[in-house]
Parts: structure tokens; C-alpha cells; sequence
């Protein structure tokens, strides 16, 4: 019987347990569910005018990225137009210069003449290219920077104290000054000339020739290619000279032409290309 008794009250006491931690667990899920629901009722939430607002800005980001990049395209535009329009006005100067220079009415000047406005940038490119092309072959400028002591035309020989034809231009410099080629082309001469003393002359395109008389030293051979603005020889007094200068000639189909023609148009081209 005290067994008996024994045995109720445990099964008494297990039962006060487990009511007690069934109690605690039931509270504990009562307390995450209030959490969880307080958590989704006392969140922000967005109104609808909040929703608005945000789409509101999205479409102005939207906007402004696109204004943006309108921008961008413009001004994009805006320089090619630019770049064009120096293209044209280069390419203008360039015929007017070629085609004002009557020592070289034997050039085709017409041929890099490009059509109306609908021309693009591209062919207004491919032109100057070409021109610039014929311009690296035309003698174009002076041999050597100073004064010019005679010009071309007829004048009074200072040897003969006759009127004779002056058949170039004579250039005062001191001597051995280096002289430089006035255009791409090949050397079809380098030696003594007679009254030129030591000479070079070179040929280039459109039947042009330069000569360059009185050196003091040759620079160049016969045969040789130059290149506009290489140094071909020195200043000197040989030959029939009265002291250190350069005589220079220009020739076409063998005939002389006045080098000062060719000296003012590479004035004009620079004119023409710096503006």
C-alpha cells in the first residue's frame, strides 16, 4: 500500500512538470507569433502617394538620363559639323591657292574640286590628301630665309653693265648657310655648271625643275631622292658670283618661271591653312 502511495504522488508531481513546460513552450510560441505579427503591423508601409513619389522619380531619373545623353549626341554633332566645315574651308583655300599660281596652269586643279554640300566628311578628307600629296611635289617657298639682292626679269649684268635676263632670284646669306630642297623630287644633276659653279638641280612633278647655283658644298647625288625642306648643299661664291648668295631658278617644260610666283604662294597656303 505505501508503495502504492508513493507511486500516485510522482505520477502527480510528473504531471505538475509537464503541465508546467507545456504552459512555458505554449507561451513561447504565443510570444513569436505576437513578434511576428508586430513586426509585419509596425512596419512602414508604403502609401500609395509614397508609390507615386517613386515612381515619380524614377521616370525623372529616367528623363534626366536621357536629356543626358541627347546632350551628348548634339554636341557630338555639333563638332562633326565643325570639323566638316574646316575641312571645306581648308579644301576651298587649297584649290583658290593652286589655281591663282598661273606659273602652274598645267595642273588639273579642278580635279580635287568636290561637288555640293552632300559631299561628305570623307571625301572632303580624301581630297585635301590628294592635294597635299601634289603640294609635297611643287616647289613651293624659299631655299633659304634672306634677302633677296636680285629678282627675276631683266636687269643690269654686274659684269657686263648690259641688260640682260635674270633667269632666277639671288639670295644674300652668309656662307655655307644650308639650302634646302623647296619640294619632294630626284636629283637629275650634281656638279660644276659653268658661270653656276657647283650646282644641284632636281626634278619633280608637273615638269617642274629647281636649280640651285653657286654652293659652296653639294649635298645630294644624281639619282638621289629628296624631300621637301632636305639640305641639299651650302652657300658659296662659285662660278661667276660676287660673293656669298644663293641663285635659285624654277623651269617648266624647260622654260624659266619667276621663283617669287611660287615663294608667294606658299605664303598664301599658310595663310590659308593657319586661319
Amino acid at each position: 500500500m505505501k508503495i502504492l502511495k508513493n507511486k500516485l504522488r510522482n505520477i502527480k508531481v510528473n504531471a505538475k512538470k509537464s503541465h508546467s513546460i507545456l504552459i512555458s513552450f505554449m507561451s513561447l510560441i504565443t510570444l513569436c507569433s505576437l513578434a511576428i505579427i508586430a513586426s509585419i503591423v509596425l512596419a512602414p508601409q508604403n502609401s500609395p502617394k509614397d508609390k507615386r513619389l517613386e515612381v515619380t522619380n524614377m521616370d525623372l531619373t529616367a528623363t534626366e538620363n536621357s536629356v543626358a545623353h541627347n546632350l551628348d549626341v548634339d554636341q557630338k554633332l555639333v563638332k562633326i559639323k565643325d570639323y566638316e566645315k574646316k575641312l571645306r574651308s581648308k579644301h576651298k583655300a587649297l584649290v583658290h591657292v593652286l589655281s591663282s599660281i598661273k606659273a602652274l596652269d598645267a595642273i588639273d586643279y579642278e580635279s580635287f574640286a568636290i561637288g555640293g554640300e552632300e559631299n561628305g566628311e570623307e571625301d572632303l578628307a580624301t581630297h585635301l590628301e590628294q592635294g597635299a600629296d601634289l603640294i609635297k611635289g611643287l616647289p613651293l617657298g624659299t631655299p633659304l630665309e634672306g634677302e633677296i639682292s636680285s629678282n627675276y626679269g631683266y636687269r643690269t649684268s654686274p659684269f657686263t653693265k648690259k641688260r640682260t635676263m635674270h633667269t632666277g632670284i639671288d639670295i644674300k646669306m652668309r656662307e655655307r648657310s644650308q639650302i634646302q630642297s623647296t619640294a619632294d623630287g630626284i636629283v637629275s644633276f650634281a656638279g660644276v655648271k659653268g658661270g653656276y659653279g657647283n650646282v644641284v638641280e632636281i626634278e619633280h612633278k608637273e615638269n617642274l625643275k629647281t636649280l640651285y647655283a653657286h654652293l659652296s658644298e653639294i649635298k645630294v647625288k644624281k639619282g638621289q631622292k629628296v624631300c621637301r625642306e632636305q639640305v641639299i648643299g651650302l652657300v658659296g661664291s662659285t662660278g661667276r658670283s660676287t660673293g656669298p648668295h644663293l641663285h635659285y631658278e624654277v623651269k617648266k617644260f624647260g622654260f624659266h618661271q619667276n621663283p617669287k610666283n611660287f615663294i608667294d604662294a606658299a605664303n598664301l597656303l599658310k595663310l590659308a591653312v593657319d586661319s
